[in-house]
């Protein structure tokens, strides 16, 4: 998912849980620019890379889902019914050892991969 694939109206998530929806070309006194904007506030489109990360040092503020509502006045709703999921952030799940054996089933030998 892009920045550049966002619509008015799609909901997105940042990593902290705060949602977020998307308008783009909003008026406001300066002309107009994409935002993402809540209740408690806004965030604008030009604070994020392409790939929806935040340029803050925050990483909370990255953009983690994105989903797009599936009727009228859906997006005027606070909770989650009327939302599809159109994309996750795939994140890396920190595992030990033994919860590695345990998914897969069978032990694990942690070998280094040789460089040839």
């Amino acid at each position: 998912m892009k920045k550049s694939d966002l619509r008015t109206g799609y909901r997105v998530t940042t990593r902290s849980g705060k949602k977020y929806t998307v308008l783009i070309d909003a008026v406001n006194a300066h002309g107009t620019e994409s935002i993402f904007a809540s209740k408690g506030g806004f965030n604008y489109f030009s604070h994020y890379d392409d790939d929806l990360r935040c340029r803050s040092e925050n990483k909370n503020y990255d953009i983690v889902k994105v989903e797009v509502p599936c009727g009228p006045g859906t997006t005027l709703k606070d909770d989650d019914n009327g939302f599809i999921t159109l994309w996750v952030r795939p994140e890396p799940k920190e595992m030990t050892l033994a919860e590695i054996e345990a998914a897969l089933g069978y032990p694990v030998k942690i070998i280094e991969r040789s460089n040839d």
